[in-house]
């Protein structure tokens, strides 16, 4: 029997989100994996140069719009712009694409942690899902804390104020940006509410790879179990990044 696999990967973001998992798709295919991406079409030739299968998700116009909003350099905005934009905005399409790829067959998901199509596509499809962190910032800990301004989250702060941070910000902030529609789609797939989706829901209950290593994030004891940190890929892409000058 053949171990070829289909892996579909969900970059969102700009070239510094989408490379990695295009370095990792061309791994996959090296071992003789079928593997399709799934982003926005700016990628479409740096994936394809790859070797790898492409199918888009959103549109050219919207990933400009989202690259020139002044928003996206303001701290204190561009959090809800990438929930907005790259969370939300993308959720319903990712799902439809991935439940189109994976009719009468089975498959392995590899998305980022804002990928929210791909987490509710897992749960409901009763898919693998491997959550791919590039950074640790989404790991959250009230040990050694990521730096989350306007938050204090110091190592010198008790725990108990940093979670009442922790959830007040959950509470008052993000849950109302993204709970309610992502909830709404939830529940015409048949699954239940979530509530704080960005304290453990919006990361793989399967697998969390850490493209990144120890020394640069200690693994906190508050982590998620299912953490593996594999260090940074080391890639580089020929030609442009994305089709921005096509």
């Amino acid at each position: 029997m053949s171990s070829r696999r289909l892996f579909i990967l969900n970059p969102i973001g700009s070239a510094g989100d989408v490379n990695p998992f295009v370095a990792v798709g061309q791994r996959l295919l090296e071992r003789e994996h079928h593997v399709v991406v799934l982003t926005n079409p700016v990628f479409r030739q740096s994936v394809l140069r790859s070797g790898l299968e492409f199918l888009p998700i959103g549109t050219r116009e919207e990933m400009r719009l989202v690259g020139t909003d002044p928003r996206i350099h303001d701290q204190k905005h561009a959090w809800k712009l990438a929930l907005q934009w790259g969370a939300i905005g993308t959720m319903r399409e990712t799902y439809d694409a991935i439940d189109r790829l994976t009719k009468n067959r089975t498959a392995v998901i590899v998305g980022p942690a804002l990928g929210f199509g791909a987490r509710i596509a897992a749960e409901k499809l009763g898919l693998p899902l491997a959550t791919m962190l590039i950074d640790p910032d989404k790991l959250r800990s009230v040990d050694q804390s990521p730096v989350l301004p306007p938050m204090q989250l110091q190592d010198w702060m008790p725990r108990f104020a940093k979670r009442v941070q922790l959830w007040a910000a959950d509470r008052f902030f993000i849950d109302p940006v993204i709970a309610p529609e992502t909830n709404q789609f939830r529940s015409e797939l048949g699954l239940p509410t979530v509530k704080r989706l960005l304290h453990h829901w919006w990361l793989s209950p399967h697998l969390i790879i850490g493209l990144f290593h120890s020394w640069f994030a200690l693994p906190q004891r508050d982590w998620p179990p299912n953490v593996e940190l594999v260090g940074p890929t080391l890639w580089d892409p020929e030609g442009d990044e994305s089709d921005f000058h096509e």
